[in-house]
C-alpha cells in the first residue's frame, strides 16, 4: 500500500475500485482509525459542472458528515471527512443521490491518514553524524596531543 505524502498529511491507499462495486465502500470503515480522516477519491469520466460538487458538499453537510470537503481537481472529485461515525455508508448514498456525480464515476480510491514519522529524513541525519564524529575525532586528537606535552 502505497503512502501519499500531502503538503501536511500522509495517506495510505486501503481500497480502490470501480462504480461497479462502490456499495462495498462500506466494507471498508474499519481501515480509517477513529478520529483520524479519511479520503475518498472518486474518478470521474468528465468534469462535472461545479454546482453538482456544491450539492454534494451540502448533501454531506446535512447528512452530518464530520469535517466533511470535497474538492475537484481535474476529474477527480475528493470527498475527506474526519472518522468519528461509519460515514462510508452515508458518503456513497450522498454521492448516489446527486445521480449526475453518480453516472460519472469510473473509479474510486479510499485512503486514510498516516501519522507522519516524526525526525529527520535519512540525508540530514548522515551529515549531522559525519559532523559528530569529526568532531569527536579532532577533541580526541587535540587532547592526546596536550596530555603528550
Amino acid at each position: 500500500m502505497a503512502v501519499v505524502r500531502g503538503t501536511k498529511l500522509m495517506w495510505q491507499n486501503v481500497a480502490s475500485g470501480d462504480l461497479s462495486n462502490i456499495g462495498q465502500l462500506p466494507n471498508y470503515e474499519g481501515q480509517v482509525t477513529e478520529g483520524l480522516r479519511g479520503s475518498l477519491v472518486l474518478g470521474l469520466r468528465l468534469v462535472p459542472p461545479l454546482e453538482y460538487v456544491q450539492r454534494l458538499q451540502a448533501e454531506l453537510v446535512a447528512r452530518g458528515v464530520a469535517e466533511a470537503t470535497t474538492t475537484l481537481d481535474g476529474n477527480n472529485l475528493t470527498i475527506t471527512y474526519r472518522k468519528g461515525f461509519p460515514w462510508l455508508a452515508v458518503i456513497v448514498a450522498a454521492v448516489l443521490a446527486v445521480l449526475i456525480l453518480a453516472v460519472l464515476i469510473v473509479a474510486w480510491q479510499l485512503y486514510r491518514e498516516v501519522s507522519p514519522v516524526i525526525g529527520i529524513t535519512t540525508g540530514p541525519l548522515l551529515i549531522l553524524g559525519a559532523v559528530a564524529v569529526i568532531m569527536l575525532v579532532v577533541a580526541t586528537a587535540y587532547f592526546i596531543w596536550r596530555k603528550g606535552r
